[in-house]
């Protein structure tokens, strides 16, 4: 081996003419580089010097025997392209440890996969991680700056509470394989500038390979933490990315490893990577946290229903509320939040609702959920704020379950009464699919509930054709825009257009107008343009289990 800075390695199988041709395409478009060719065979005993950029695995008729790129006789700052004529699942390629997959001998995006690996790790190698700024094209850190990052970790340096998190997009590889690489690239750009949005100075991201990401987060204590790690599924689940004709979005199966600084950095990623792949057992759109003891997690998941969990839950009271800050930046300071719920298992580990809430959809307790959560709520918000001067208002969401339930009007108004409990402090939210699909017992439960004196929104609102039909059939004080309309609203006229009739209508009807899915502060000069003087989001606060947000102070 030469003392190229950076090299390629080309590793033949029985397709040596092939492999020329690629060696001397990458030649003519990367003279710098060197370009070794191997056999298969001797990928195992070969010998470098650091750093080997890239291997390029050139594959026949099917996915060969290849060793992992994880594997103990790879160098860990390599990484693996599987190149082939022919035309490959990308799913099975990816699990089986390749970075990227190349198929129909498309030596120009071959070009485009090496430039992009080339420059991350060149840029790794030429400075410090104290120096380094992002290097990946999709704006994050690169794997090779995560692993010298969190290798250079201190005791000192670390919080309380800290973890590995990896990070899998659920839908990348079906983007890859019916809308092309340039979809998933597209989609990634928008994930890994999302993701810097929402991490804090003493975090850390990067793309670890394909659609896959890894973190290190870090918090003052181990809720705060699972916190954290929500807060980044949830920013995934979000997201919508719009590609040509299409409108690309995806969830997120999420593995966290509490750090350990006795284990090898690596180890802390696989241990995580393991998790990840459990919660996508499980669904994903969900978190798992890996433990040593259980390494037989999935199985024991698969032994006790998700009914007897969820059971369980209200037997023990497994099942915990969290509280999102709705802020008027404009007019007033009144305290509202927005209560969502979340479950905890036996550990104490948080489960977020993507994972269960579909388990109780299909086992019929949603509605049983629902009123717990009212309850669980008024209760709480009369114990923190027994002595404050105003009460929040209560944003509570009610399934389809609840809005089909014709004694629930009723229930709520025994249960007003029971707590003694300020009707005109609690605002129930009614997602507009539900009110589309239901909408004969959504207009009764809303007139029953404006009888009370109970408040009605219209949540993630503007998505279908007759979204604006609803606000002339339902009596409503809030309408909240939904989170994928405001956050292309800058560059999208059609978003634009649909936001000022939106806005139109509601001011004619005296409603309230909220904007969703606030991830960062760019976002608000739009949304104040056009005249939304509310806001939730990550950007302005996320979800804690304490209602002290600062509503003062957030006045413009």
């Amino acid at each position: 081996m030469t003392d190229a800075e950076v090299t390629v390695v080309l590793v033949e199988n029985n397709k040596k003419s092939e492999a020329k041709a690629v060696a001397s395409y990458l030649n003519q478009h990367f003279p710098a580089i060197n370009i070794e060719q191997i056999k298969i065979e001797k990928v195992a005993s070969f010998e470098y010097e650091l750093p080997v950029v890239l291997f390029i695995h050139l594959i026949t008729d099917e996915l060969s025997p290849w060793i992992s790129p994880v594997n103990e006789h790879i160098n860990p700052l390599s990484c693996a392209v599987a190149y082939s004529a022919d035309k490959l699942d990308p799913v099975n390629v990816l699990s089986n440890g390749y970075f990227d997959c190349v198929v129909d001998s498309n030596l120009e995006h071959l070009r485009l996969v090496v430039l992009r690996h080339l420059e991350q790790f060149n840029f790794t190698t030429k400075l410090s991680s104290t120096e380094s700024e992002h290097s990946d094209f999709t704006g994050v850190h690169s794997r090779l700056q995560f692993l010298e990052f969190v290798s250079s970790l201190t005791n000192h340096e670390q919080l309380s509470h800290s973890a590995i998190v990896y990070l899998q997009l659920d839908t990348f590889a079906w983007m890859n394989e019916n809308l092309g690489m340039a979809a998933g690239d597209t989609f990634l750009e928008d994930v890994g500038h999302s993701f810097r949005s929402i991490i804090k100075k003493q975090d850390y991201v990067a793309r670890y390979q394909g659609g896959n990401f890894v973190f290190y987060l870090t918090a003052d204590d181990q809720k705060l933490l699972s916190s954290k790690a929500d807060m980044v599924r949830e920013t995934v689940h979000e997201l919508t990315t719009e590609y040509e004709n299409n409108v690309l979005s995806s969830s997120a199966s999420i593995g966290v490893r509490l750090y350990d600084p006795k284990l090898k950095v690596s180890d802390l990623i696989e241990n995580a990577y393991d998790a990840s792949d459990i919660a996508k057992t499980n669904g994903g759109d969900t978190v798992h946290y890996y433990r040593e003891d259980s390494d037989d997690s999935s199985e024991n998941l698969s032994k006790k229903t998700w009914y007897e969990r969820i059971k369980q839950a209200f037997d023990n009271d497994l099942f915990i509320l969290y509280f999102q800050p709705i802020v008027n930046l404009v007019t007033d300071s009144s305290p509202r939040y927005e209560v969502l719920l979340r479950m905890t298992d036996d550990n104490q580990d948080i489960i977020s609702p993507g994972t269960f809430l579909p388990y109780a959809e299909r086992a019929g307790l949603m509605a049983d959920i629902d009123r717990k959560v009212i309850y669980q709520a008024m209760q709480t918000v009369q114990s923190e704020f027994r002595n404050a001067t105003e009460q929040p208002e209560l944003f509570i969401k009610l399934s389809g379950k609840s809005v089909d339930d014709t004694t629930m009007a009723s229930w709520i108004a025994n249960t007003l009464e029971e707590l003694s409990y300020p009707a005109e402090k609690v605002v129930f939210e009614i997602t507009e699919s539900i009110a589309l699909h239901h909408l004969v017992q959504t207009r009764s439960l809303c007139q029953k509930l404006n009888e009370l004196g109970v408040k009605v929104a219209l949540d993630h609102f503007g998505t279908r054709f007759k979204s604006i039909k609803l606000l002339d059939d339902l009596t409503l004080d809030y309408v909240k825009i939904d989170g994928t309309i405001v956050q292309h609203l800058e560059n999208n006229k059609g978003h634009q257009a649909i936001v000022k009739q939106i806005v139109k209508t509601s001011r004619k009807r005296n409603i309230n107008l909220i904007a969703e899915s606030v991830q960062e502060a760019s976002s608000l000069p739009l949304i104040w343009q056009h005249d939304i003087p509310m806001v939730q989001g990550f950007f302005l606060g996320v979800p804690t289990e304490v209602m002290d947000y600062d509503f003062e102070n957030m006045l413009l």
